[in-house]
């Protein structure tokens, strides 16, 4: 790293002592080399391209000679060296523990420190970055991708140090390791957008201002490119409270000639975009499956109970969902949804109810030291199989077994050959992860701490499971929503969805949790909108990323795109209870209460346990006015929490049992849950005192306090209107 050097036995050798300055660079090759070995015949055409075999290998044994005699000065001619070898045609520089290479031990111990993301390990890895790798010869081709590998690691450590300092709360430390950052890649635009959010979190407008445009010159001069929306987004919201002045990138003047520009290559190209579409049509025409456009794949069945069997064919058949549903062209179902129909295997009924084209059916079973799996795949038309193979592959290889399997499915679909989500190699940590999203999608208290306890053991089976921590985020969230305790649960919610990110960015399950994060905690709107969006532009087949972007535009206002949203989610996920009831959440918002009681019924005819949908009954007849109804699903919901005895009083008084429930609830329930039963009791005072109780705990549900028709008592009390200017909610001018 820097300036290379060598260390022998402890001391640094001379520079005098380098006759030839190819012996360097010969060694400098080496130790690039992952084995650190390499054939003779690549040394010669690197070292001597233009020179005859025959001059160039004459050179070699030279030069070999030469780096011996600098390694070992003393070292007697024809002995053997300790150092540097050729066997046969090979050169080779020796391992571990007899040679040592700086860069190899950054590489070790970056990849742990970003895998674990220990604070000590990304400081230990960083003190070994001490500048660019082999500065003095940067115009070298040989050198060229590995110092680009080498400091884009750097810049993921120093990134993550950063956010490691700031939730330390030492926003000074994280200043400083982003001014680092932006000092080896001055376009780096995440880092310059945690400086904005740090200025801004300090309530330093002016230095976030400053920064924005400080990013914007560096974009334009660097990649002749614009700052990206979020960075747009992020700023006026930072500047919003400053006035009407928004500072917005003015359209370059060359924008508009290179519009034309590229219409006129568009035109140009037009005669080879109709021979690609030509031939696009007869490679359509020639797949067995140009009439799927909408596909179940159905849990894969176990050939056996030993082995870890039927744990491994749920998490191939969550790969293989996880893969296809990036495909734009094919609409995949969600697993909450295919797991319901295990064991079912007639294709055309399933068809019917799923209202897919397509289903496909699978089964592994093991054979002694491989797997076996077979897929097919039946139209749901007739009931005619379609396609169908049959693989094999050891037992410790599952990694390979999955990117087989989607890659085929992606192949016979028609569709680009798009990375696949990282599934773990270990099948117990599948299992693990499996069944904490079983849990998870449960939403009671004990499902939701059941669930963070399967992935953590998940994650301890493979500290590099992405999908795991994003699980893991998504828990901690719903944990802050539904238990209280959001500084407890919020910012660990926020650690495992960067973790996630930071092992796998392309994971639009990891975007999506940072987004509730953005959304519920920090209430950074226009970051959470950004997290949203990445995650659908990744998959637009995820299920939960239409459904939670949805809840966030109901609770902006947004009500048209609110629905959109939700009506992508129940189309991916028709018969998930959650999705079903959140759909009523807009007509809800909107007073349209009879509608939005549809959507809550709907929920409970899948789900009649589902607590949730008991509880938002209460609040939905309340609005409407009746009373005898409101009664009976109080009385419902509080008997399916186990609250039976405070179930009782409201056979006898309705108003009087809500009191006492608020009396109750005082002791153990959630800040927001006491402003929303004190508003609906009438209690102007209590209602705003735990609404501003809620504000200082940062509690997720306050964001919905701009909508939700619970608060219309409260709405025009100047206390009311700072609570939402605090959250941001409050409407400009």
């Amino acid at each position: 790293m820097g300036r290379f050097d060598l260390v022998v036995q402890g001391s640094p050798v001379d520079e005098s002592r380098w006759g030839r300055k190819k012996a360097k660079t010969l060694l400098k090759l080496l130790a690039l080399t992952p084995n650190r070995t390499l054939h003779r015949e690549q040394v010669l055409e690197w070292l001597w391209p233009e020179s005859e075999p025959e001059a160039a290998l004459n050179n070699l044994h030279k030069l070999l000679h030469a780096a011996r005699r600098v390694l070992e000065p003393d070292l007697k001619p024809g002995a053997a060296s300790r150092y540097l070898h050729t066997v046969e045609s090979m050169i080779e520089l020796a391992g571990e523990p007899l040679v040592t290479v700086d860069l190899d031990r950054f590489d070790e111990l970056g990849t742990i420190a970003l895998r674990d993301g220990d604070r000590t390990a990304l400081e230990a890895a960083l003190a070994l970055y001490t500048g660019d790798l082999l500065e003095e010869d940067r115009y070298e081709d040989w050198c060229s991708v590995r110092r680009e590998q080498a400091r884009q690691l750097a810049e993921r450590l120093l990134e993550s140090l950063a956010r490691a300092e700031e939730f330390a709360g030492e926003p000074h430390r994280a200043e400083a390791t982003l001014r680092r950052l932006l000092t080896m890649n001055r376009a780096h635009e995440e880092a310059h957008r945690q400086l904005m959010r740090l200025y801004g979190s300090l309530g330093q407008r002016q230095r976030a201002r400053e920064q924005y445009r400080v990013c914007r010159e560096a974009l334009r001069a660097e990649l002749d490119a614009e700052p990206e929306l979020a960075t747009q987004r992020l700023y006026e919201s930072l500047m919003a409270s400053e006035g009407p002045e928004v500072l917005r990138p003015p359209a370059p003047a060359l924008a508009t000639q290179r519009r034309w520009w590229r219409l006129a290559l568009l035109l140009a190209l037009a005669p080879l975009t109709l021979v690609a579409v030509a031939w696009w049509w007869n490679r359509a025409k020639a797949t067995p499956l140009r009439g799927v456009n909408s596909l179940a794949i159905l849990p894969f069945r176990a050939g056996t109970q030993d082995g870890g069997v039927p744990a491994i064919a749920e998490g191939l058949t969550e790969g293989l969902i996880n893969s296809s549903s990036r495909l734009r062209t094919v609409r995949v179902m969600a697993r909450s949804t295919v797991f319901v129909y295990q064991g079912r295997t007639d294709a055309v009924a399933v068809g019917r109810e799923l209202k897919v084209s397509a289903v496909l059916f699978g089964r592994v079973r093991a054979e002694g030291n491989a797997y076996r799996v077979a897929m097919e795949l039946v139209d749901t038309g007739d009931g005619s199989r379609l396609w169908g193979r049959e693989y094999s592959a050891p037992t410790g290889d599952l990694s390979r077994m999955q990117q087989t399997l989607n890659a085929e499915l992606l192949a016979q679909l028609g569709g680009p050959a798009t990375p696949a989500v990282r599934q773990t190699q270990d099948p117990e940590a599948f299992r693990l992860y499996l069944s904490g999203r079983y849990f998870a999608n449960q939403r009671s208290e004990e499902g939701l701490r059941k669930s963070i306890g399967y992935y953590e053991q998940a994650i301890r089976r493979d500290p590099a499971y992405a999908l795991a921590f994003a699980g893991l985020a998504d828990s901690y969230g719903l944990s802050a929503v539904r238990l209280g305790h959001p500084s407890d649960y919020f910012p660990r919610a926020r650690a495992a969805a960067l973790r996630a990110i930071e092992l796998d960015e392309t994971l639009a399950e990891a975007h999506t949790s940072l987004a509730m994060v953005r959304a519920l905690y920090e209430w950074d709107f226009p970051g959470a909108e950004a997290e949203f969006g990445r995650a659908i532009q990744l998959n637009d087949g995820y299920a939960t990323a239409h459904h939670w972007f949805g809840v966030h535009l109901g609770a902006m206002g947004r009500f048209g795109e609110a629905d959109r949203q939700l009506a992508r989610a129940r189309e991916l996920d028709p018969l998930s209870p959650i999705i079903l009831l959140n759909s009523g959440y807009p007509a809800y918002y909107q007073r349209q209460f009879p509608a939005a009681l549809a959507w809550a019924d709907r929920a409970l005819e899948l789900k009649p346990d589902f607590t949730v949908a008991l509880e938002d009954r209460v609040e939905i007849l309340d609005q409407m006015g009746k009373t005898a109804e409101a009664a009976k699903a109080a009385e419902a919901y509080l008997r399916a929490i186990g609250e039976a005895k405070q179930a009782q009083g409201f056979q006898k008084d309705y108003h009087v049992a809500r009191r006492a429930w608020f009396a109750a609830l005082r002791n153990k329930g959630t800040a927001m849950e006491l402003a929303s039963m004190a508003a609906r009791s009438g209690d102007v005072e209590a209602g705003l005192h735990w609404l501003e109780e809620a504000c200082e705990r940062r509690e997720g549900m306050i964001v919905y306090i701009g909508v939700d028709p619970v608060y219309e008592p409260l709405r025009s009390q100047p206390r009311f209107q700072k609570v939402l200017a605090r959250v941001g909610l409050a409407k400009k001018d």
